[in-house]
Parts: C-alpha cells; structure tokens; sequence
C-alpha cells in the first residue's frame, strides 16, 4: 500500500508563497517607516577660517596693507621733519614758501593714499569672500551629495558677543538652530574635502582650446623616425685637405 505523502503543495509552490510573503513584509515596512532625509549642520565661519583661498588671499591683502602702512610711515615722518624746520624759519623767506608747499602736498597724497588704500582693500575682500563663498557652497553640494545629506543648516553661535540690547536681539533670532547633536556636524570633514579639492583643481594646469590633443600629432608635426626619435643626426665634417 502506497504511503500517504505528508505534503499538500509542491515544493516550488512553497517557496513562491514564502518569498512573495517575505516581499509583501518588506513593503509594508518601507511604507510605513520612510527614511528621512539626512540632516547635518556646519560652522560657516570655522570653515570660511580653514579655506586655503580664503586664508591665501587674505594674506596676500595683509601684505599690501603692511607695504601701504610702511609708506604712509614714511609719508609721515617726511612731514614731522618739514614741520620741524618751518617752525625755525621765516614765514616771508622762499624756503619757507617751498617746505610750505612740500609739507601741503605730502599732507594731501597721504590723505588720498589712505583713503583710497582703505576702499581698495575693502573691495578685494569683499570680492575674496564673494569667492571663498561661491566655491565653498559649491563643494559642499558635491559633498552632501555623495553623502546623501539633503539640508545643511548653519550650526548655532553657543555665544552670545553682543553688549547693546539692540545686538544682542538681532544675535539670538538671527539664529535658526538652537541644538543639534553633535554627530551632525560634518565641519571637520568637509574642511578636509573642500581644501583637498581646492588644492587639486588649483594645480591642474590650464589646457589651451587651440592645443593639439595629447596624443594627436600637430598639424605639420614631421613624422618622427622610430630609431633616431625624430633627430637628423649631424652631417659629417669635411675632410681636412691633403
């Protein structure tokens, strides 16, 4: 007598069930749970401090300000020494006329050299920041993107600088975010990703439109001989007369 099989459904019927179940599982998981998006924070200004182009460009502003501040020292001690001697003079001789005249002129140019350094500097900064901004935003999108981090927001002052009720106000409601956990700053490591690709796009060399391609000959480049590597070798020398 034939034994009784133990089984109701075919194997491969089982395992179909077992997987779509285990699918259907799933779903309802991933509906009912969504993964939220990744939220980091970062200290603009520590970065803003770190950036090799802000930090190059600013020393290069504070050498031109100490090569101005030496020549306005110069201007002024060219105008303590003419005061000096017209105090010894008299006012109705023409020597007195001429160091008048040297001691009003050098006067007006460090004035107008002051001035002008003052708005000068003040315009490259501001044009050195626009930058360091623009190429800081830019890497810190390639940057989130790589991570999935889907908003950045700017990490809270934990102090407060101001002294006026006036600052102090604009201080405290400037300020969007008033705690975050620490594992969200992404600061340090993104300090470290915008200065090493900062320094890789800053050394590549610039390739001109009309450069031949690299491994293109040049339009009237002379085939190269394989054995010499395109060098004539030089003509024998004449042979000394008999």
């Amino acid at each position: 007598m034939r034994a009784m099989s133990t089984t109701l459904f075919p194997m491969p019927f089982m395992l179909a069930m077992a997987l779509s179940l285990c699918c259907a599982t799933v779903a309802r998981a991933v509906e009912s749970k969504p993964e939220a998006p990744r939220i980091a924070v970062l200290r603009l200004e520590d970065t803003l401090m770190a950036f090799k182009l802000y930090t190059g460009g600013m020393d290069k502003l504070k050498q031109v300000v100490a090569e101005g501040q030496v020549e306005i020292k110069k201007m002024e001690e060219h105008l303590a020494d003419l005061e000096s001697k017209l105090q010894v003079m008299k006012e109705d001789s023409k020597a007195f006329a001429d160091l008048k005249m040297d001691f009003e002129l050098t006067r007006q140019r460090e004035k107008m050299m002051v001035e002008r350094g003052n708005l000068d500097i003040a315009r490259q900064r501001a044009a050195l920041v626009k930058d360091s901004y623009a190429t800081l935003r830019g890497n810190l999108q390639v940057f989130c993107q790589e991570r999935g981090i889907k908003l950045v927001h700017l990490a809270p002052n934990p102090e407060i600088n101001a002294n006026s009720n006036m600052d102090i106000n604009q201080q405290l409601f400037a300020q969007s975010v008033l705690y975050f956990d620490p594992s969200l700053d992404i600061t340090d490591a993104f300090i470290q990703y915008l200065n090493e690709r900062w320094i890789a796009e800053s050394t590549k060399e610039p390739v001109s439109k009309d450069a031949p391609a690299k491994d293109a000959p040049a339009k009237d480049a002379t085939p190269k001989d394989p054995v010499s590597n395109g060098t004539k070798e030089p003509a024998p020398a004449p042979a000394p007369p008999k």
